[in-house]
């Protein structure tokens, strides 16, 4: 008997399941697509259990009879697509016709449908995939698909889910990402009775992209446009001040379609060129225009990829255009703290205890065969007498008989790792002026986890609507912008696991990552009186020969070994 066989039909529908459906925010976003395809102009979504107990998308659409109820959940069934010459101009959401099987294969789903014309809707109930009812039923034009149980049938896939909390965020920002693209339809979203999200139709795009950035961004939205060569761009970024330490907030869109892409990315962070630092993403909404036939949809099960034919074409029209947008600043105002064009700036004092300095990319620490002996004793940073900088990003000094070497960023990392302390009695720094701090529904969720050891490090934070939260202090040794990134960056990094880890850990992981953050970079010059300030401060740390992650902090060259290097015998002061 040959090894080889055809699968069967259960087996070859959970295997595309697989492919589509990773989680209730994939059944969100096939439903509501489906819906956009069928041209409704309001789309209601409601969820329970964040998305693991139910899924329901309610639209206004054109709605079905019972022959193409039915039909819609078989494999490869759609009525976007008649033949192979369409797969070249598709203008639709969804196209491969496997959406709804296979959602229906990995859970139980009730459609209930009518078209305008008819007088009696349909019901269609399915379970794992087969259809168990079908019945006449009252409803309104339009489609109402209810999605129960997800991978009931499938408990190895469950195992993989999140809390409701996180799986929650993910359905309410894939919702967004879809709202954003068409302003012109209604969409609200509500959880466990709770509406979440009420988005009127008409709203103008900067409306609709604040209720994701935040309102109180709105005001800060750059218009962008280019048309040339049969491709438009157009869209909304933030001003290079407003990063992130992920892209997420980095939204593509082509012919309307959400999607992800390598190449629309590149273009957007050369279009920004030097206005933000190595490590930070801007905020922004790119909408790329082009004829269907300019493009390959068909590349992704998903339908989150696509392929250009001209991709340079495209790659250019995207950097133009953000690179005109961004053209008119008044890159004073905006600049970031850490853009490139910032680094010959004098630098600021380092007497105080919060050091915040450009940032740039580290160089490469020099090989060296010497080493420095034990720890330093107690007054020796003091004594060393500051000859300079290597690089803009060693300090050089000499003890008279001998050159040391100081890793400032090491060096002033440990200091403020140091003074964060290892308990509950961080020094806070109030704030004359609050921040405001606007969150993404996943944010807004990983707050609730990260808060205490926040607190725990010197963070007063307090909620400021269902999706702002207002800082009020901050621990000193870091500044108001600074303190603001690293809350951001953390509920981002949070959000990633989605479990609620131990304060100790959290408090000693967001300990020695806001030390980093918030140390001076390689690359920045400093005067003699900072350069002996930052020595200073050395001097009254209990350990001062390793950064919080272990790297040295200073290396020590004997006379004796400068003479080796140099092929000479030691001598005395007078040789």
């Amino acid at each position: 008997m040959g090894k080889i066989r055809v699968l069967e039909e259960s087996v070859i529908n959970r295997i595309a399941a697989g492919e589509v459906v990773e989680r209730p925010a994939s059944v969100v976003k096939e439903l509501v697509e489906n819906s956009l395809d069928a041209g409704a102009k309001k789309v209601t979504v409601e969820l329970a259990a964040g998305g693991r107990g139910r899924v329901r998308v309610a639209d206004n659409g054109q709605g079905m009879d019972q022959d193409d109820a039915l039909l819609s959940l078989e494999r490869h069934a759609t009525s976007k697509i008649v033949s192979e010459r369409d797969l070249v101009a598709v203008e639709t959401m969804g196209f491969r016709g496997e959406a709804l099987s296979s959602i229906a294969a990995v859970s139980k789903v009730t459609i209930v449908t009518r078209r305008p014309e008819l007088s009696e809707g349909t019901l269609v109930r399915a379970v794992g995939g087969k259809v168990v009812e079908v019945s006449p039923a009252g409803s309104p034009p339009g489609t109402t698909v209810t999605v129960d149980s997800l991978f009931f049938n499938t408990p190895a896939r469950k195992q993989f889910l999140k809390s409701p909390k996180v799986e929650l965020a993910h359905s309410h920002l894939k919702l967004l990402k879809i709202a954003v693209a068409r302003p012109d339809v209604s969409f609200e979203l509500t959880h466990d009775g709770r509406r979440l999200l009420a988005a009127r139709g008409g709203q103008p795009l900067a409306e609709r992209l604040a209720l994701v950035f935040g309102r109180s961004r709105g005001q800060e939205f750059i218009p962008i446009e280019h048309d040339a060569d049969g491709i438009r761009v157009t869209g909304l970024i933030m001003p290079p001040h407003a990063t992130r330490a992920d892209s997420r907030h980095l939204f593509f869109y082509v012919n309307n379609r959400q999607i992800k892409d390598p190449l629309i990315h590149r273009a957007v962070l050369e279009g920004y060129a030097t206005r933000v630092p190595r490590g930070r993403y801007p905020l922004a909404a790119i909408f790329v225009y082009l004829p269907p036939e300019m493009l390959d949809v068909n590349v992704h099960p998903a339908k989150q990829r696509v392929r250009f034919r001209t991709t340079g074409d495209v790659f250019a029209a995207v950097l133009t255009a953000v690179a005109r947008g961004l053209a008119g600043l008044d890159m004073s105002r905006w600049s970031p703290r850490g853009a490139i064009e910032a680094r010959e700036q004098p630098a600021a004092p380092l007497a105080g205890p919060g050091i915040m300095e450009p940032r740039a990319a580290v160089p490469e620490q020099p090989r060296m065969e010497f080493v420095s002996g034990a720890e330093a004793e107690p007054g020796f940073f003091s004594s060393l007498n500051p000859l300079g900088q290597v690089a803009a990003s060693y300090i050089v000094a000499d003890t008279g008989s001998s050159l040391v070497i100081i890793d400032q960023h090491a060096a002033h990392e440990r200091i403020i790792y140091e003074e964060l302390g290892f308990t509950d009695a961080v020094p806070s720094q109030s704030l004359a002026e609050p921040v405001v701090l606007d969150l993404d529904p996943g944010e807004a969720e990983a707050l609730e986890r990260v808060e205490p050891a926040l607190k725990t490090l010197g963070f007063d934070l307090s909620p400021f609507g269902e999706r702002s939260v207002i800082m009020r202090a901050h621990p000193q040794a870091v500044d108001a912008r600074e303190a603001a990134d690293f809350i951001q960056a953390s509920l981002e990094r949070a959000l990633e696991t989605g479990a609620r880890p131990r304060e100790e850990e959290l408090f000693s992981e967001f300990r020695s990552d806001l030390a980093c953050r918030a140390a001076l970079k390689a690359g920045k010059r400093l005067s003699q009186d900072e350069m002996r300030a930052l020595l200073r401060r050395l001097d009254r740390l209990n350990v001062a020969s390793s950064c919080p992650h272990g790297r040295p902090l200073w290396r020590e060259i004997t006379s004796g070994e400068l003479a080796a290097l140099f092929g000479r015998k030691e001598r005395g002061p007078s040789g």
